[in-house]
């Protein structure tokens, strides 16, 4: 979710600003004005950083090598309503550890699927040599297949 009045404050302070400054600098100022509390700015915070959560629930994704019975990672998370909620292993519900499998499967058969796709699409460039850029690739990948970027 981007918070448009806060990227417009933050144009407001860099077109009046008289030295350079970076956006860093001007979200930096715009924030507390925006935000006035503290509540209010790590409630932005947590929703600007949602990508974080993600990342972190995906990171759970991976179960450890075993040579006998399989265990849980030391952290899994499960969906709920409000929100992914991180589990530790030795806290975690065997309704838990379910749903964490069918999470992770879905994850894993998303990908499993999205990297099948991609395998498929370089097909055409078959015989273009490793070692070519792939931004070179790319270009001759999208001249063979006829579907240019717009």
């Amino acid at each position: 979710m981007t918070d448009h009045t806060l990227i417009a404050r933050a144009q407001e302070i860099i077109a009046k600003s008289e030295e350079s400054i970076t956006a860093h600098e001007a979200i930096t100022q715009a924030l507390p004005e925006r935000y006035p509390t503290r509540e209010a700015m790590a409630a932005a915070a947590a929703t600007a950083l949602g990508s974080l959560s993600r990342q972190l629930k995906t990171a759970t994704y991976h179960i450890p090598e075993s040579d006998g019975l399989f265990d849980i990672p030391a952290v899994i998370s499960n969906n709920t309503p409000d929100g992914v909620l991180f589990i530790k292993h030795d806290d975690a519900p065997l309704g838990g550890v379910r749903q964490w499998i069918r999470e992770g499967r879905q994850y894993h058969a998303a990908q499993h699927l999205r990297f099948q796709h991609a395998g498929d699409q370089v097909k055409p460039i078959k015989d273009v040599p490793d070692e070519v850029p792939w931004s070179d690739a790319r270009r001759e990948l999208e001249k063979r297949t006829g579907e240019l970027e717009a």
